[in-house]
């Protein structure tokens, strides 16, 4: 996932290796697909569609499904939320367009200015 530029909407990244480097190998068991989606999401800052600041701190798996959540803590008191409590959220989610008003877009969009 790119997130680097201001003002854009993630992308996705692939890889046709079975496994990236960063990635942990699959549990005994576990059959993925050998050409599968990964992320390099970077902590940053992003605002939510509906206008509140989060601070994105990495990448998490789900202990029992191994899910990628992202870890995120608000900066702003929202919608009676206060600033600083931490929030998850599927990775797939967090990355996806919502619909606003008959338009298509990201739930979530980097503000990052470095």
């Amino acid at each position: 996932y790119d997130f680097g530029r201001v003002g854009s909407s993630p992308t996705i990244g692939t890889s046709t290796s079975e496994f990236p480097p960063e990635a942990d190998p699959p549990l005994a068991g576990d059959s993925l697909p050998r050409h599968h989606v990964y992320c390099h999401m970077q902590p940053g800052i992003f605002r939510h569609y509906k206008g509140s600041l989060v601070e994105v701190i990495g990448v998490a798996n789900h202990s029992e499904t191994m899910e990628k959540m992202v870890v995120y803590k608000k900066i702003s008191a929202h919608r009676g939320y206060p600033a600083g409590t931490l929030w998850v959220r599927p990775l797939k989610m967090f990355l996806e367009n919502v619909a606003v008003d008959g338009n298509e877009i990201p739930r979530f969009t980097s503000i990052n200015t470095t």
